[in-house]
């Protein structure tokens, strides 16, 4: 590093040669450079992210990337997945691991026992409370599994894939205020949240 503070050899040639009107060009480098970076590194999450959910939920990542043209993978532990979970915990009663619906006025919920009745019992749910143009983020059980942002038309379509990926689902719209929780146990509830 040269006496000028460059952090790039041929900027504090160049700043040595030419004077102090280059010190700025050197730092412009150096800003351009840590701003190029810092997106390299978003893009390297998001891949990260997708890699994440191909090794935990295969079937439902390789569905997404065949069927669903616009969606969001939430890399697990970011900001943005936290606050899936903190607004899950904020809006409804919890109870264990899920949600406890005997505390939530107005909800509505079906049993299950095989995919094609919980498909059914959505689909139902979709249309009962025209949610087909929400957008939504799903999330899992599993904490360290990235959640993922699409339109509830987009999930329509692999939706299989999406409740088989974990024991738990959570389907969220923190815009209209209502959630969707399909449990291992054979229920699938929706309701709106408090206020």
């Amino acid at each position: 590093m040269s006496s000028g503070g460059s952090l790039f050899p041929v900027a504090a040639r160049a700043e040595a040669s030419f004077g102090s009107p280059y010190r700025g060009a050197s730092i412009d480098l150096f800003r351009a450079l840590r701003r190029m970076s810092r997106a390299c590194s978003k893009i390297m999450s998001k891949n990260n992210a997708y890699l994440e959910l191909l090794r935990r939920a295969p079937n439902a990542a390789r569905r997404l990337e065949a069927e669903v043209p616009r969606y969001r993978i939430l890399p697990a532990g970011s900001n943005e997945s936290l606050d899936v979970t903190r607004w899950i915990e904020t809006t409804f009663p919890i109870i264990g691991q899920r949600i406890d619906w005997s505390q939530v006025p107005g909800h509505d919920c079906s049993l299950w026992t095989e995919t094609a009745d919980l498909l059914k019992a959505f689909d139902r749910m979709v249309s009962l409370y025209n949610l087909r143009d929400a957008d939504v983020v799903v999330t899992w059980s599993d904490g360290s599994c990235p959640s993922v942002a699409l339109s509830v038309r987009g999930l329509l379509k692999v939706a299989v894939e999406m409740f088989e990926a974990d024991f738990d689902t959570w389907i969220i719209c923190a815009t209209q205020n209502w959630c969707i929780e399909i449990h291992h146990d054979g229920s699938i509830c929706f309701a709106y949240g408090r206020p």
